[in-house]
């Protein structure tokens, strides 16, 4: 309970970019953050990614771990951000000081590690799927019409230029 609320006061922070904006089309690098029980859609959206010639970057949050099982991306429990909110796994450090151009939030569960992480990088452009606890954080949500909203959060993406 405390490292909940301790995370959510660190995870308010502003959305100031020291990164010089780039249109989708032309961005290079692009994170992907999610929890893993929603990854395997997500590998259809690195893959199509990967095909435009953009270098993706995956970590996935996982719940209840399974001791020896294999996972597909970069994973991060609960036990890789300390009580005091400093990050304690070498992967995931990695992944917050990475300046993306973009980074793409595909988590629909509200998850506050996923928050925090959020909150810690330098991305250019946050996007995510609509959550009110997200506000300041991200700065683009989209609020799915379809059933596919990973996809539908892809397409707002890709209409983002710069000019």
């Amino acid at each position: 309970m405390i490292k909940k609320v301790f995370l959510n006061q660190m995870s308010k922070k502003s959305l100031d970019s020291q990164n010089e904006p780039v249109s989708f089309l032309h961005a290079q690098s692009i994170g992907i953050l999610t929890t893993y029980e929603t990854s395997e859609l997500n590998w259809k959206v690195v893959s199509h990614l990967e095909g435009e010639g953009k270098n993706t970057r995956v970590i996935s949050f996982v719940n209840n771990p399974v001791k020896g099982e294999a996972y597909p991306a970069h994973t991060f429990t609960s036990k890789d951000i300390s009580l005091t909110g400093n990050i304690l796994s070498d992967e995931l450090l990695y992944f917050s000081k990475q300046k993306f151009d973009f980074l793409l939030c595909l988590d629909t569960t509200s998850n506050k590690f996923i928050k925090y992480i959020l909150s810690k990088t330098q991305a250019t452009h946050k996007i995510g799927l609509y959550d009110p606890s997200l506000e300041g954080i991200l700065h683009m949500m989209i609020k799915p019409t379809t059933h596919n909203p990973i996809e539908e959060l892809l397409k707002y993406a890709k209409m983002i230029r710069h000019d």
